[in-house]
């Protein structure tokens, strides 16, 4: 494979009219949003690839989480590109001064993902977070930190509204991006040999959900997806409870962990230890990067507390 390297510099000093490069970004294939503090080196892409990289930054905490949008997972269908008004003046003499940019907006539809799907980009609604792209071409567009790091580029991030399906037109998801375009100019850089990230997928969100009955000696959980519920337990269960450290159970009152002595996966997740009557009780999952190391790729696991009668 090769190596990832840089395609061409910029700074926001006035330049010499030269150039080495006729190199712009073409089509947005895949958006990977990221947390402002958010930094890798060009040393880091390649140890030992790129898509390693960016799998296990998939599966990190904040502030090294990224969460890739679109891809070969869900297609981009569609691509608007809205370029705002420059704000000039014009003077009695004729002369025209330019003032500032405005806002340039780049919207994507996919009729991919579905609802589910749609939910995601929703939750993304003025985020304060940072947005990388991929290219048709497999370019990698972000942010030249001019220190040897990169990380995302400052953009403006929304949903709009869905269409919905009719007997001629099927249903849409919408997202939508919006830089200043000096800003982007100024810091966006590309790196080569990225298309290896139109594969990359996020993370799936799975939930424990409360089952029962519970007793002093047993607790019962099931583990479903998030978004259509459906039963995930015969998927994922079996390697979950074999984590070490694997499920943590926690009094909610008190904040102390209560051991767990033996879990048995069947139709549900079947918690043994010793538990307080009257006493509420959070299950909760390692953490993506900890699941990772037991080989339980692309989900992370939201908490449920339940109580003991």
């Amino acid at each position: 494979m090769s190596a990832v390297i840089r395609a061409c510099t910029s700074s926001s000093q006035i330049k010499n009219t030269g150039t080495g490069s006729n190199l712009f970004p073409a089509a947005t294939a895949m958006l990977i949003i990221c947390d402002k503090k958010f930094k890798f080196t060009l040393a880091d892409l390649n140890n030992p690839d790129i898509l390693s990289a960016f799998t296990e930054w998939v599966h990190a905490d904040a502030p090294d989480k990224v969460y890739p949008l679109f891809g070969n997972q869900i297609p981009i269908s569609g691509i608007v590109n809205t370029k705002g008004t420059d704000n000039t003046v014009t003077l009695d003499n004729g002369e025209i001064i330019f003032v500032s940019y405005t806002q340039y907006a780049k919207l994507f539809s996919t009729t991919d993902g579905g609802l589910c799907f749609a939910k995601v980009l929703k939750s993304f609604n003025n985020a304060d977070l940072r947005v990388m792209e991929v290219d048709i071409k497999g370019n990698l567009v972000c942010k030249d930190n001019h220190d040897g790091t990169y990380g995302g580029l400052k953009a403006s991030l929304f949903a709009p509204a869905i269409d919905m399906s009719d007997l001629k037109n099927p249903a849409k998801s919408y997202f939508q991006i919006g830089y200043m375009p000096d800003y982007f100019v100024d810091n966006a850089v590309m790196l080569n040999d990225a298309a290896p990230l139109l594969d990359l997928m996020g993370l799936l969100d799975l939930t424990f959900t409360d089952v029962g009955p519970h007793t002093i000696t047993k607790l019962i959980v099931g583990l479903v997806d998030e978004c259509c519920m459906d039963d995930v337990t015969g998927e994922y269960g079996a390697d979950l409870v074999a984590l070490t450290p694997g499920i943590v159970v926690t009094n909610a009152t008190t904040g102390v962990d209560v051991p767990v002595t033996a879990a048995v996966v069947g139709s549900n997740i079947e918690l043994t230890g010793t538990f307080t009557a009257a006493t509420s009780y959070t299950v909760e999952a390692p953490i993506p990067s900890s699941l990772a190391t037991g080989d339980i790729y692309g989900v992370e696991i939201s908490p449920v507390t339940v109580a003991v009668p």
